[in-house]
C-alpha cells in the first residue's frame, strides 16, 4: 500500500473487505438496535469495555469497544470494521487480542469519516478516553513485540488528533526535540504539545520501518490510513527520533534507547533529573544499516 503525503485516498483494503462482505449475509435493510437492546447484550457498565457483546445479527461476537463507542456505530459500520479486523489479523496474527481492538478502530479509515470522528472525538474525551490514552503511554514505555509497538504508537498519535492539545499549534519542540518532548511526557512530565510529539513520533516510526525495503510491509499496510495526514516538514532533530525508534523496534525499553541516543555526541540531550530539560547541541549520526534484521525480539 502507498503511503500518500497529501490528500485522501481510499480505506485500507476495500476490494478485499467488499469481497469478504460479498460472501455473507447483507445487512443493507437490518435496523440499528435501540440503546435500550443494546444494553441488554452488554455485559459491563457502560464506561466499562465490553468483553463480550452480540449483535442481533449474531455474526460479530467477542468484541472488546468501550460501549459509548460501541452504541454509537451502527451494524453496517461495525461490520465493516469486523471484517477488516479479521483481514488484519489473518495477516498478523500477533495482534488478535479483543484489547487491541479499540486501538485498530483509532488507527484505520474503514468507517465513514465524519460519522467515525465524532464518535470517537466525543468518547476521547471522557473518563474512559482518558484511560486508554495514559495506558499507551505507559505500554510505550515498555518492551513490546514490534508490532504491538508499532499499532500502540500510531493509536496514540492518532488519539491525539480526536483530542488536540493546547500547545500543539507551536511549530517547535519545547525541549529542543520531539524526542525529547516524548521522554517528557512518558516520565509523567506533560508539556501540552502531546498531539503535534505524537504525529512527530508515528511518522518518524514509519520512516524507521520503510527503512527496511520491505520488511514490514504488512504492518505498514495496516496501519497505513492513520497516516492519511500532511507529512509535516523535517525538524533539525528529527534524525534522533529515528535514531530511537530504530533502537525500540529492535527490542530496547524506552530507557535504554534513550540512554544510548543521548551518548551520540550529545551529553545535554537528556536532563538531569534534578534540573531543567536541555536541548541537544550536535548532529546525531546516521541509522544503523538498513539492511539488518531485527531479530533480537520475538516477532514476525
Amino acid at each position: 500500500m502507498e503511503i500518500r503525503n497529501k490528500g485522501k485516498k481510499k480505506a485500507f483494503g476495500k476490494r478485499v473487505c467488499d469481497n469478504a462482505r460479498s460472501k455473507k449475509p447483507s445487512y443493507k435493510n437490518e435496523k440499528i438496535p435501540s440503546d435500550q437492546n443494546i444494553e441488554t447484550l452488554a455485559v459491563a457498565e457502560p464506561k466499562t469495555p465490553l468483553s463480550k457483546s452480540v449483535l442481533k445479527s449474531g455474526r460479530l461476537e467477542g468484541w472488546k469497544l468501550p460501549s459509548q463507542v460501541f452504541r454509537g456505530l451502527s451494524i453496517q459500520e461495525l461490520d465493516h470494521f469486523y471484517v477488516y479486523l479479521e483481514h488484519t489479523h489473518q495477516i498478523i496474527r500477533l495482534l488478535d487480542k479483543p484489547e487491541n481492538n479499540i486501538l485498530f478502530l483509532l488507527t484505520t479509515n474503514t468507517i465513514s469519516p465524519d460519522r467515525k470522528i465524532k464518535v470517537l472525538s466525543d468518547w476521547a474525551k471522557s473518563e474512559d478516553g482518558r484511560s486508554l490514552c495514559n495506558r499507551m503511554l505507559k505500554d510505550i514505555s515498555c518492551v513490546q513485540k514490534r508490532e504491538q509497538l508499532a499499532l500502540t504508537v500510531v493509536a496514540w498519535m492518532s488519539y491525539r488528533q480526536l483530542v488536540p492539545d493546547q500547545l500543539d499549534g507551536f511549530d517547535q519542540p519545547i525541549t529542543g526535540s520531539y524526542l525529547g518532548d516524548l521522554d517528557a511526557h512518558l516520565d509523567g512530565e506533560p508539556l501540552g504539545n502531546s498531539g503535534i510529539v505524537g504525529l512527530r513520533m508515528g511518522f518518524s516510526l514509519l520512516r524507521v520501518l520503510n527503512s527496511y525495503e520491505g520488511r514490514f510491509r504488512d504492518l505498514i499496510n495496516c496501519l497505513g490510513t492513520a497516516f492519511d495526514l500532511e507529512t509535516p516538514l523535517l525538524h533539525l532533530w528529527d534524525g534522533l527520533s529515528d535514531q530511537y525508534w530504530s533502537r525500540r523496534i529492535m527490542g530496547q525499553p524506552h530507557e535504554s534507547a534513550m540512554e544510548e541516543v543521548s551518548q551520540l555526541q550529545m551529553p545535554n540531550f537528556r536532563r538531569d533529573k534534578t534540573k531543567s530539560r536541555q536541548s541537544a547541541m550536535s548532529v546525531p549520526q546516521p541509522l544503523p544499516n538498513a539492511d539488518q534484521e531485527p531479530t533480537s525480539i520475538p516477532g514476525s
